[in-house]
C-alpha cells in the first residue's frame, strides 16, 4: 500500500476531538446496513472471554472539522482519510487491491459518508456492546473519557453497496484499551452468496499503531 499506510502514534481515545455538530436534521442509518456491519463484527476474534465493546453511535464522514458533524476526528480530519490522503487517493487504494470491486460501490460509499448519520442498537454479535453516549446529547459529556472496563471502541462508516445490492463495502476503526490488540482502521469488501448471507472478499488495512510505536518515539 505504499505511501498510503498511515501510523498513527500518540493518541488515546480520551484525546479524540469531535467538530460540533450545527444542523439539526437527524439521518439514521437504513435498516439494509446492519446486516453487512454484523457480517463483519462476526469476524472479529476476541483476544479473551467476557468481552465488552463499545460501538460510538454515528457514523464517519469525509472531510476534517469544517464539516462539524460531532464525529471522532485524528489530527482535525476523518478516520476515513488523513491529509494528505484523501477520498480520491483511498478510491485508488481501494481499486488496486480489489480490481473486480464495482465502480457503483465506491460511488454509493462516498455519496453515503458525506454526512454522518446515527445509529442504532440493531447489532447481533458474540460478545457484550453498547452504543457509546450520544455526543449530540447536551447532557452528557462531548469528549469520550476511558472506562476500565472497556476492551475497544468501534467506529463506523456507512455501508456504500453496489446498483445491484449484491456486493457492499464499508471502513471500521477499532479503537483499543487492550495490549493484545492493535488500534487501527480497515476498509472492508463483501458480497453476498446463494444463500443470500454477506461474506468478506477483501481487507485493507489503511492505518494502525499500538503502544509499542508510541513507546518507542
Amino acid at each position: 500500500m505504499g505511501a498510503l499506510r498511515i501510523l498513527v502514534a500518540a493518541m488515546t481515545l480520551s484525546s479524540l476531538a469531535f467538530a460540533t455538530s450545527v444542523e439539526g436534521r437527524r439521518i439514521e442509518v437504513s435498516p439494509e446496513e446492519y446486516a453487512v456491519y454484523n457480517a463483519v463484527l462476526d469476524n472479529i476474534n476476541p483476544p479473551k472471554e467476557d468481552l465488552h465493546v463499545l460501538i460510538f453511535p454515528k457514523t464517519m464522514s469525509f472531510g476534517c472539522a469544517k464539516w462539524k458533524e460531532n464525529v471522532p476526528l485524528a489530527n482535525g480530519c476523518s478516520f476515513l482519510a488523513f491529509p494528505p490522503n484523501t477520498p480520491a487517493k483511498i478510491e485508488q487504494l481501494l481499486k488496486s487491491e480489489w480490481p473486480q470491486m464495482s465502480q457503483s460501490t465506491w460511488t454509493a460509499f462516498k455519496e453515503q459518508n458525506d454526512l454522518s448519520a446515527y445509529l442504532g442498537d440493531s447489532f447481533v454479535t458474540l460478545w457484550k456492546h453498547q452504543l457509546a453516549a450520544d455526543p449530540d446529547d447536551p447532557t452528557t459529556n462531548k469528549r469520550i473519557e476511558d472506562r476500565p472496563s472497556t476492551d475497544f471502541m468501534l467506529i463506523l462508516s456507512r455501508v456504500g453497496f453496489n446498483s445491484a445490492k449484491n456486493e457492499a463495502m464499508l471502513c471500521v476503526v477499532l479503537f483499543s484499551y487492550m495490549d493484545l490488540l492493535h488500534t487501527g482502521g480497515d476498509y472492508f469488501l463483501l458480497r453476498l452468496n446463494n444463500a443470500n448471507q454477506w461474506i468478506i472478499q477483501g481487507r485493507v488495512r489503511y492505518f494502525e499503531f499500538s503502544g509499542q510505536d508510541n513507546d518507542s518515539k
